[in-house]
């Protein structure tokens, strides 16, 4: 359970964070490449979706440690495996 909660946080903050860019906050050069200071509409409508997939991989950690079940016990496992690799090539095209 620790695990899920500590990612639900982290995916908390950066959901307020890309919540504020699609609001139009002048933090764009820290996301999507760095091109922009202030979003444009595309990229905010690409902000907000980014937070939906946060909820989204929340919910698939609750579900892999048995917090709920909305998944079957197999499914999250699988979906959890999913997320990481997800997560993994954010890291690489980050990093790039």
């Amino acid at each position: 359970m620790p695990f899920a909660v500590g990612l639900a946080v982290i995916l908390a903050l950066v959901a307020v964070f890309q919540i504020a860019l699609a609001a139009g906050a002048p933090w764009g050069r820290l996301a999507w490449g760095g091109a922009y200071e202030v979003l444009p509409a595309k990229l905010r409508i690409g902000s907000l979706v980014s937070v939906l997939i946060y909820v989204v991989i929340a919910a698939v950690a609750f579900a892999r440690v048995g917090a709920f079940e909305i998944l079957p016990r197999n499914v999250a496992v699988i979906a959890m495996w999913v997320v990481f690799g997800y997560l993994t090539l954010g890291i690489l095209m980050n990093a790039a």
